[in-house]
């Protein structure tokens, strides 16, 4: 996404976590402080110059919010909000099990967030008759669409040289939602 202040464009997204980028043709030298809030807790901050991005790597849906500031003034905010968006959910997995699994999470999430879903998996044919997805099949071209992204992925853990799936089944955006618990 992109929001322009001034002269100040910002470009911000939370496919891999909160990122923000502030870039302008007038200024050069002035510094801005960037906050990612979780809920209301201080998660990051960062001092950035014009060019220089800023990003935290919390690969799992959180309720984010952007603070920007300038010269010790809040110039920009931004609430993550899903409401009527176009998120798209890719399930990385090619395993048909994985897919059953975790499908009536995405469904969860969209009645959660009350967002649109645009579902990418290796098997859409099965689920397009039940759910109300827009369906990518995985493979084929990658959308042009811009979207809200967020991945299911299979995560383990290495405990004592074992690999033991989580407990929790995290979503995420091209790797980010802490959401669910199967």
């Amino acid at each position: 996404m992109i929001k322009t202040i001034r002269d100040l464009k910002i470009e911000f997204n939370f496919d891999s976590g909160p990122f923000v980028i502030i870039n302008s043709k007038l200024k050069n030298n002035s510094e801005y402080i960037i906050e990612f809030w979780d809920t209301d807790t201080l998660v990051y901050d960062a001092t950035v110059s014009i060019g220089v991005s800023a990003m935290y790597s919390r690969k799992w849906y959180t309720d984010w919010k952007i603070v920007i500031y300038e010269d010790g003034k809040l110039i920009y905010e931004h609430q993550l909000d899903l409401k009527d968006k176009e998120v798209f959910v890719r399930i990385s997995s090619n395993m048909l099990g994985d897919n059953f699994a975790w499908i009536s999470y995405v469904e969860e999430f969209r009645k959660k967030h009350n967002c649109k879903i645009f579902c990418g998996t290796m098997f859409p044919e099965i689920f397009e008759e039940t759910y109300d997805f827009t369906f990518w099949k995985e493979g084929s071209e990658w959308p042009t669409k811009s979207f809200y992204v967020f991945v299911v992925r299979f995560i383990l853990t290495n405990l004592r040289n074992q690999f033991v799936l989580t407990k929790k089944i995290k979503i995420g955006c091209e790797g980010k939602i802490r959401f669910l618990t199967p």
